[in-house]
Order: C-alpha cells, then sequence, then structure tokens
C-alpha cells in the first residue's frame, strides 16, 4: 500500500500541475491575442503623433508578443512532460495489480532457438521482459534485452550493478523524470546508426585550404571595401562585386550546403533528447561506482557531453538563419556564411566523434538500469542475491515473479554441488513447468543485477540451458522429436566445453512412446550424470526418479503432489522430498466432462 499511495500521490500531483499548465497556457494564448492587437491600434495611434513614437510601439508590442510566444511554447513543454509522468505513475499503479499490458512486451526479440530464453517467457506479452521494461530509448530496451539472453557471469560486474541498482531504487522522483523527458521524443531506432556514421562522415570543406583561407579572406576585403566607400575613397561597386563574388562561391557549394543542413537537422532531434537525459545524469550525486563511472565517461578536457552537444545546438541554431532568405543572402554576401556554419559542423563532430558512443552508451545504460531499479522499488520483499564459489544454488522462500503475490507459492530449494541432478516428479497440472521456469528465471534476473523473488539466494553465476518447449517445424521439415533430438545434442556439445551450465529440462523425448522415451531418458541422465551435468529434469515418469538408488550421490528426488477426494483435485504447489505418489489424467478428464 505504501508504493501504491507513492504512484497515487504522483499521479495527483501530476494531474493538478497539468490544469494549472493548461490554464496558464490558454490565457496566454489570450494575451498572446491581445497584444498582438493593442500593438496594431497603438502603432496606428502613435503614428499620428510621431513616426519614432510608433517605431518605439512596434518594437514594444513586438517584443510582448514574442516574450509570450517563448512563454507559451515553455509551458507547452511542461504540459507534455507532466502527462507523461501522469502517464509514467497510472502505468505503475496498473503494473501493481499485475497488469502489464501497457509496457512495451519485447515480442520481437522471441526467439524459438535460444539457449533459454523462448522457455523461461522472457519475451513476449505476460513475460519478464514486459514486468521490467521502463525503458524511454530505443538502446534502452535493446540494453535491457541483451542483458537478460546474455546475463553476467562474472562477480564483481554482478554486484557493481546491484549498487547501482540499489541506489537508484531510492530515487523515484530522478528517475520518473528522466524517463518522462524521454517519452517526449520519439524514436525509429534507426537513429544512432544514422548519427554515428554522420559523425564519420566529414564535408568536403574541413580539407579544402582554399576554402579555409577564402572565408576568411573575401570577408575581410568585402568589409574594407564597404567601409572604404562610406568614406567615398573607392566606389560602391567594388563592394557589390565582391558580395556577388562571395554569393557566387556558396552558390557553387549549395548542393553540399543543403545536404550537410539536412542532416544535421535530422539527426539533433535525437542528441537533443541524449543532451536532456544526459544533463539529468551528469548534474545528479551518485555514489555508487557503477553510476559514478558513468559520469565521469562524460566529461572530457573540463566539458560535459551536454556542453557539447549544446554547442552543437548554437552551430545549428547560426545555420538555420539561411532559412530567411533576405537575412541568408545579406549574411552569404557579406561573410560566405553557410561555408562557415558547414566547417564549424565539420570542427565539431571531428572534436566529439571518438566521445558520441561514450555517450549514447551511458543513455542506454542509465536507462536500463532505471528498469531494474523500478522493479526493485515495486517488490521490497524481493532480495538482492548473493554470489558463491561453492553452492550452485541455494533459495529459501523462491517464487515466480510473475505469479501475482496473492496467488503465489514459494519453496526453498537447492542444488549443493556441481554434478548434482534433481529429478522432478509430479502429476499434470501440480507446477512441475512453472517451477522449472521460476528457477530459471531467478537466476537469470540475479546474473542480471536485480533482486530476485525470494527470502534467501545464494547461487554460482552459471551458463544456462533448457529444454522445455521443443516444437516440429513444417519449414525446415523437422519433427517434434527430431527438433528435441537437436536441442538435447546441442546441450552434450556445450558440456563437452566443460563450462559451468545448469540444466532445465521438461519431460525428456516427449515426441516418442512411453517405453522408448523410458529407456531413452535413462541413457541421456546416464550420460549427463558421466558429464557432471548439474540440473532439473522434470517428468511423469516415476520410474527416473528410482535411479537415485542407482545413483545416490548425484540424483535427488523432488516432487509435487495433487490431493483427490472422490472427483476432486486440489494442488497446493509445495515442494517435497521423494517421487509423486499419485498421477491424475483420468480424474481430469472426468473433471471436464472429457470422459
Amino acid at each position: 500500500m505504501e508504493i501504491f499511495n507513492s504512484y497515487k500521490e504522483r499521479e495527483k500531483k501530476y494531474s493538478g500541475d497539468y490544469v494549472k499548465s493548461k490554464r496558464k497556457g490558454n490565457l496566454l494564448s489570450v494575451s498572446r491575442l491581445i497584444i498582438f492587437l493593442a500593438g496594431i491600434i497603438l502603432v496606428y495611434i502613435t503614428a499620428g503623433i510621431h513616426p519614432f513614437l510608433a517605431v518605439a510601439a512596434f518594437l514594444l508590442s513586438g517584443m510582448l508578443f514574442f516574450a509570450a510566444i517563448k512563454r507559451h511554447g515553455q509551458i507547452t513543454n511542461q504540459q507534455r512532460l507532466q502527462k507523461e509522468l501522469i502517464k509514467i505513475n497510472e502505468r505503475e499503479i496498473k503494473a501493481l495489480d499485475g497488469d502489464f499490458s501497457l509496457f512495451d512486451s519485447g515480442s520481437e526479440y522471441t526467439n524459438t532457438t535460444h539457449s533459454f530464453s523462448f522457455d523461461l517467457d522472457l519475451f513476449g506479452d505476460g513475460s519478464l521482459f514486459q514486468y521490467l521494461n521502463r525503458t524511454c530509448s530505443v538502446g534502452g530496451k535493446e540494453t535491457l534485452k541483451d542483458w537478460l539472453i546474455h546475463p553476467l557471469k562474472e562477480d564483481s560486474g554482478i554486484k557493481l550493478r546491484q549498487v547501482a541498482v540499489e541506489e537508484l531504487k531510492t530515487r523515484l522522483d530522478w528517475r520518473q523524470h528522466f524517463l518522462a523527458t524521454g517519452n517526449t521524443f520519439t524514436e525509429t531506432g534507426q537513429e544512432e546508426h544514422s548519427i554515428l556514421e554522420w559523425t564519420n562522415n566529414s564535408s568536403e570543406f574541413r580539407n579544402s585550404w582554399k576554402l579555409n583561407l577564402i572565408r576568411f579572406l573575401l570577408p575581410a576585403i568585402t568589409i574594407t571595401l564597404l567601409t572604404l566607400s562610406i568614406f567615398s575613397i573607392l566606389p560602391l561597386s567594388f563592394f557589390f562585386v565582391m558580395i556577388l563574388a562571395q554569393l557566387m562561391i556558396v552558390a557553387f557549394n549549395l548542393v553540399h550546403i543543403n545536404r550537410e543542413h539536412r542532416q544535421v537537422t535530422k539527426q539533433f532531434e535525437l542528441l537533443y533528447k541524449f543532451a536532456k537525459l544526459l544533463i539529468f545524469i551528469e548534474s545528479e550525486n551518485f555514489s555508487s561506482p557503477l553510476l559514478l563511472t558513468l559520469q565521469k565517461n562524460l566529461l572530457k578536457n573540463g566539458r560535459t557531453a551536454a556542453d557539447q552537444i549544446n554547442r552543437l545546438a548554437g552551430i545549428i541554431h547560426r545555420f538555420d538563419r539561411r532559412l530567411d532568405m533576405l537575412i541568408g543572402v545579406l549574411l552569404n554576401g557579406l561573410l560566405m556564411w553557410d561555408i562557415h556554419c558547414v566547417i564549424a559542423l565539420d570542427n565539431w563532430k571531428k572534436d566529439s566523434q571518438i566521445e558520441i558512443q561514450s555517450w549514447i552508451d551511458a543513455v542506454k545504460e542509465m536507462d536500463a538500469l532505471i528498469s531494474l531499479a523500478s522493479f526493485s522499488y515495486n517488490n521490497p520483499e524481493y532480495v538482492f542475491p548473493e554470489t558463491s564459489n561453492g553452492k550452485i544454488l541455494v533459495s529459501e522462500q523462491l517464487g515466480h515473479p510473475l505469479i501475482h503475490h496473492k496467488s503465489r507459492i514459494s519453496n526453498n530449494f537447492q542444488i549443493g554441488r556441481k554434478g548434482e541432478l534433481v529429478i522432478l516428479t509430479g502429476p499434470n497440472m501440480a507446477g512441475k513447468s512453472t517451477f522449472l521456469r521460476t528457477v530459471g528465471v531467478n537466476l537469470v534476473l540475479a546474473m542480471t543485477g536485480a533482486p530476485v523473488c525470494a527470502r534467501k539466494f545464494l547461487f554460482t553465476p552459471v551458463k544456462l540451458y533448457s529444454s522445455m518447449r521443443t516444437s516440429d517445424s513444417l519449414r525446415k521439415k523437422e519433427s517434434y522429436f527430431y527438433a528435441e533430438l537437436r536441442r538435447l545434442k546441442i546441450l552434450k556439445e556445450n558440456l563437452e566445453q566443460k563450462e559451468k551450465i545448469l540444466i532445465l529440462l521438461d519431460e525428456i523425448l516427449k515426441g516418442t512412446n512411453s517405453q522408448d522415451k523410458q529407456i531413452g531418458s535413462k541413457l541421456f541422465i546416464n550420460l549427463l550424470i558421466k558429464m557432471e551435468g548439474t540440473g532439473l529434469i522434470a517428468t511423469h515418469d516415476v520410474e527416473l526418479g528410482k535411479m537415485e538408488n542407482e545413483y545416490p550421490d548425484q540424483i535427488r528426488n523432488n516432487c509435487f503432489e495433487a490431493e483427490i477426494i472422490g472427483e476432486q483435485i486440489s494442488f497446493d504447489y509445495i515442494l517435497r522430498d521423494g517421487i509423486t505418489q499419485r498421477m491424475n489424467a483420468a480424474y481430469l478428464m472426468r473433471q471436464m466432462g472429457i470422459v
């Protein structure tokens, strides 16, 4: 309730702020119209008294009018930010109740051949990604995806990220303003590549010594001729010849100049978004090592990344003067303005092209970290796991984070050492597959640097490999059974590389008859024992559980049970030691009216 109330209070506050700013915006719109009409009347009245008074009235009303326009623009930007802040808190309120439909599911990242992401529901509707994702940039979303499918294996990296997440967790206002600012800009996903390509390509002007000479020399001559003409030392025609000469040089290079102007205008919207977000990163007082490193990477020669982007904004603002035809002709005729602007852009690209990737990476990493921090804030009962060089996994009250806390059943579970296999038996719908995903998802969270759904979680970073949702393929002319065998072969090849792997298998060899399945499953378990495979194998075949008698040091049995009273079946989803004693297919078929 405390977290719910914090979001509710913010939603109420930002809604009130939005109403106020809307009222201010409407008032300014009316004021702008009044200033415009009053200016016309004032100029008309003063024109009959004295021309200088009319000019003064015109200038005064013009200044007031443009000040009102500027202020109206500021209020409009405030409204956009407030609307995003309202949306952020509305979405979080729904998320606390288990509704994540308003968040991007990352369904485009679904990969049926990945070693574990498809089996563990990392992407798609109702996925872990949708549960975590709060990113405001395409790059941040990609980074979060990469963290999930390529989790960290080093203890030090995991700890650094945990400390950063823990610090960001406490900065709710800062996180929400970062996300709201990012959400006010739109992206297509191609911007980063486009920006990097643009910064790495210099214009032909940069290395032209002739242009670099005449862009200073000709304007100096032109201004000198104008000065001499004013004092009647030389005829004015000389000055006009130089004006014409500079305009011809600019016109000769106009195709290149226009291309450069179009490109920088296209790139700047995303760069401006980065500048806004970089200011958030640069100006905050962080204490965790990872966040301090992010800040340090944004500083070069005493200049911040935001300063550099603001410098670019100044160049673009000067370049945009050419859009006014009269001013453009005057500036280019006197100063070769466009040539100066293109070369200034080139110099900016030369100064910034090495750092710009680190700026983009800093925003992406912070964006992804904020998603993990929001997850931690929304689940204060979750714990940050501890790494261990001994035990593979030791957990208490381990639960699946995607199951709502009101209906979640948590269990204690451990795999103490490498080479230990847990055979998990149980009737249909008792929770075997869900438990495999519970272990897998929490390990992914742990190696991503996020808190886990447990009271205690001690683990060794390992590579995950699962085989739970194998499917056939008409396009590949591949049967279900062959697809499953191919996946088991990949697992064997991974084990041969002597990597630390935790295996999650759900019903080995589902695609064959029961006798063949049992023989093949025993052969594969024997292979896993020989190769010191570690993990969980869920099965309906209780005969596999009896292999514990043959390998008491390698195999341990756990099970889920169903309670059957008459024709009623119920499940408690509590993990027990031993082999299941009940099967329930016939009961379920009768209960559903099938037989």
